[in-house]
Formats: C-alpha cells, sequence, structure tokens
C-alpha cells in the first residue's frame, strides 16, 4: 500500500486536535483582518503551528517528511560542506499553503456551528482533508526535487563526457550549436555576395 494511501487509512485523531482547532476557531472569530497565514498576529500563527506540528508527530506523515528531508540533505550537500540540519515542518516555507489550508477548514468548520459530537466528526474530516493534503504537496515536492537532482549533470563531467563523443566521432551540443554557427554564417556570407 503506497504511503500517501497508509496516511489517509491509518490517520487518528486526539483529543488534543479538536482543541486546538476549537481554540483557532476562537481567535479567528475575533480576528477581521485577511485570513492568510502570513497577515495573522502571532498568537494565531502559533496555534495554527502547533497544529502542523501536531500532524508531523503522525508516524507515516513523519517517514514521508523524512524521505524530503533526505532528499533535501542530497541537494544542500551539493551547495554546502557542512551538513545542515532538518527543518521541521511546521517552520518550512515550501509547505506554509499548508497553513492557508488549516485556516480555510477551521473557517468552514466555525460557519457550520456543529454540536459537540458532530463537531469532532467534521474536525476528523477536515484534519483527514488536511493531512492527505500535506502529504501529496511533500510526495510532490520530493518527486521535484529528486527529478532535479538526478538530472543535474555538473560541468566537469559533462564536458568528459563531450570528450568522450567527440574522440567517437559523435556530435555534442556544442558541436551541433557550432555546426549552426558556422551554417548561419554561411549562408550570411552567400546571401551578401
Amino acid at each position: 500500500m503506497p504511503l500517501i494511501q497508509k496516511i489517509k487509512s491509518l490517520l487518528s485523531l486526539s483529543d488534543k486536535m479538536v482543541e486546538l482547532f476549537r481554540k483557532l476557531a476562537e481567535q479567528l472569530k475575533s480576528y477581521n483582518g485577511r485570513l492568510m497565514y502570513g497577515y495573522l498576529p502571532k498568537s494565531i500563527k502559533e496555534t495554527v503551528n502547533n497544529i502542523v506540528a501536531k500532524l508531523a508527530r503522525d508516524k507515516n506523515l513523519a517517514k514521508l517528511y523524512s524521505k524530503w528531508n533526505e532528499i533535501n540533505r542530497e541537494k544542500l550537500s551539493l551547495y554546502y560542506d557542512k551538513e545542515k540540519s532538518d527543518i521541521p515542518l511546521e517552520d518550512n516555507k515550501e509547505f506554509r499553503s499548508i497553513k492557508n489550508y488549516i485556516l480555510k477548514s477551521v473557517n468552514l468548520l466555525s460557519n457550520a456551528t456543529p454540536t459537540n459530537q458532530n463537531y469532532k466528526s467534521s474536525v476528523e474530516q477536515s484534519v483527514s482533508g488536511i493531512v492527505l493534503t500535506l502529504a501529496k504537496l511533500i510526495a510532490n515536492s520530493c518527486k521535484r526535487k529528486r527529478a532535479k537532482l538526478f538530472g543535474q549533470v555538473d560541468s566537469k563531467l559533462k564536458s568528459k563526457l563531450e570528450e568522450k563523443k567527440i574522440a567517437h566521432g559523435l556530435k555534442t551540443d556544442r558541436t551541433v550549436n557550432q555546426n549552426e554557427i558556422e551554417n548561419d554564417e554561411e549562408q550570411g556570407f552567400t546571401m551578401s555576395m
């Protein structure tokens, strides 16, 4: 079973998460500004960050995020000698959109005003959607980073490959470009005559 499906099926909702959603809903009632993470006051941001931190503790989501960090470390090792420490999920700017998704979910929940029993099941549905969205964000980011990482060829290796191609009489990117330039110059010379 793929990890994303595992995450969706094994999600368990704690009372602490329901309480965090309630707290955020109460905070948002008194907030009149733009409903985007970047515009929120510090106290509301802290609550959103606590929700993300709580979500990050899910063992399957943590595994997926760990894989993302592994690929990110590999990418960073190309540029830095010292190994950088992993970024906690709630502080990772690449996944900031999940914070806005949380805000929208809580806002929708507070507009529905369900009863106490319904509230927990509504929060569970919201958290399930948030976790699935977050898992997809992390998985897609992993794919993009991996593709970039393995698609890159450093310049020394590229030069060696081109030398081998030239030695075997094969065309390289440079020889193709050089031939195009020479052909353009010859055509320009014959046209001017």
